[in-house]
């Protein structure tokens, strides 16, 4: 079986097929990059943009804990009930 080859977008050298991401939502299910110009560019994105990286999740984990207060309340207690006191 020949091995598949396909040229990234973003480097424009040609790669096999395993050398790239899969993405469903394309309609050969693989991504236009290679996973090695995914990677650099996510880096230096997260490099940039900490900041507002981190106040994006810190909103997100009080906007989870809310929602999902009474649940996680009651996950605590149950597992509370099964631990001896000491």
């Amino acid at each position: 079986m020949a091995m598949v080859k396909r040229t990234c977008t973003k480097c424009r050298q040609q790669k096999n097929v395993g050398q790239f991401g899969r993405n469903k939502s394309l309609k050969g299910g693989i991504s236009y990059w290679c996973l090695e110009c995914w990677r650099k560019y996510h880096a230096e994105y997260r490099d940039k943009n900490r900041q507002e990286i981190r106040a994006r999740n810190r909103e997100y984990a009080v906007r989870y804990y809310k929602v999902r207060k009474a649940r996680l309340m009651a996950a605590r207690a149950k597992s509370a009930m099964g631990h001896e006191p000491q």
